[in-house]
């Protein structure tokens, strides 16, 4: 087995396209949970981003030809699901994936680094009258061609639809988040309509 996928549970399924060497450079997997599935289509590399698995019934998909840095983690809950478009890129991001919840991101789309999403808030938050929890976990999806800037934060409920360009140091919270549009701020507002980007470095 590869030195840097550790797996200590049963039925864990982890299926790389192509050599493994040549798709995981710099980070690890490690799973402690069962039956959980994770796959990476061909062209794609994983650089410097690592995978942390502690629960069971989670999935992974990662298209093709995508480049990611970050670090992915599931734990406590089971059935998360995780899933990224083909040649989607991603300078270093952390992704926490939890209560059940799924984050998807579509194809095309360039995510830059100090990126953190988050279907979770990870402790709960109490109504005093009622005794109950009142911040339960959201799906988060990112549709095709959306642009995120440098050190955001993508929240629970959160849905950023085709073409958008999201600011630098954004924090985006659970809403629709229409597409050609630019949001930016914290929380993130509507700047700019009627616009798209291109992924061509000007500098």
């Amino acid at each position: 087995m590869d030195q840097n996928i550790t797996i200590s549970g049963e039925g864990n399924c982890i299926t790389f396209q192509e050599t493994k060497n040549n798709q995981l450079i710099g980070g690890e997997i490690k799973i402690k949970g069962s039956n959980n599935k994770i796959t990476v289509m061909k062209g794609s590399l994983l650089n410097n981003f690592s995978i942390l698995i502690e629960s069971d019934n989670n999935e992974i998909l990662i298209g093709e030809n995508c480049c990611l840095s970050g670090k992915l983690i599931m734990k406590l809950t089971d059935g998360n699901r995780f899933t990224i478009g083909n040649k989607t890129t991603i300078g270093g991001a952390n992704f926490i994936c939890g209560e059940g919840k799924s984050i998807s991101i579509g194809e095309d789309c360039m995510i830059a680094w100090g990126i953190e999403f988050r279907t979770t808030d990870s402790h709960a938050i109490i109504n005093i009258e009622s005794n109950e929890r009142i911040n339960f976990g959201e799906d988060i999806v990112v549709h095709n061609h959306v642009w995120i800037g440098a050190h955001t934060t993508i929240l629970k409920g959160a849905s950023i639809n085709e073409n958008a360009i999201i600011g630098i140091r954004s924090v985006v919270p659970s809403g629709e988040y229409k597409g050609n549009c630019i949001y930016a701020g914290a929380p993130a507002k509507l700047i700019k309509t009627n616009t798209t980007w291109d992924r061509k470095l000007l500098g």
